[in-house]
């Protein structure tokens, strides 16, 4: 029973990434069009959330076409985002809060 309880109460972390696109060659980089943490448990169900778009520019020539694709095809984000963030904001209090 014990058992039951102590994993009611366990934390879970889910994080997913959708990106703008790939870079090919030798030194491929990945750009990330926005990112999602969440933390839940199965008493409390979805603790905290932490959510941020990135944006890609400058793009690299020739990738304004696949970046265009991914937005249509997966997350529906586009340049003109206001929520767009030129990097990661100052969310490292929210990450780490769910580090501990």
């Amino acid at each position: 029973m014990r058992v039951r309880e102590n994993a009611k109460n366990m934390r879970f972390h889910i994080m997913t990434v959708n990106i703008w696109f790939e870079t090919i060659g030798d030194q491929s980089e990945v750009y990330p069009a926005e990112i999602c943490l969440i933390e839940m448990s199965v008493n409390d169900g979805l603790r905290c959330k932490w959510l941020q778009k990135l944006d890609p520019t400058p793009i690299p020539a020739g990738y304004a076409g696949e970046a265009k694709v991914n937005s249509e095809k997966y997350h529906g984000i586009w340049l003109d985002d206001e929520e767009l963030m030129d990097e990661f904001d100052e969310s490292e209090s929210t990450l780490q809060s769910l580090e501990t």
